[in-house]
């Protein structure tokens, strides 16, 4: 099964990086997408009068991941609908 992983503190957190390092044993593939920024307590937001701009880049650990210029609504939502090349079964956040 695919997941796909996420956060609200952006693409650059540690914490992705250790939700991603947990889970690889257990499923066989990760899409890793993420806020360009920090974005906490944002909660539900979308954004609705802007563009959204998806950007692929290098992780710490030297694996491909996704960054997006808006909220992480914004994130969930595309991760899910235009970037899983499979529908994913999980997501984890």
């Amino acid at each position: 099964m695919k997941i796909l992983l996420s956060n609200d503190d952006g693409i650059n957190a540690s914490g992705i990086l250790a939700a991603k390092e947990a889970v690889k044993n257990f499923f066989c593939g990760e899409t890793v997408i993420a806020p360009s920024n920090q974005q906490s307590g944002i909660d539900r937001v979308l954004t609705l009068f802007g563009p959204l701009r998806i950007t692929g880049v290098l992780l710490k650990d030297g694996s491909r991941g996704f960054s997006v210029s808006g909220t992480p609504t914004d994130v969930l939502i595309l991760g899910i609908f235009e970037l899983m090349k499979e529908k994913s079964g999980l997501a984890i956040s």
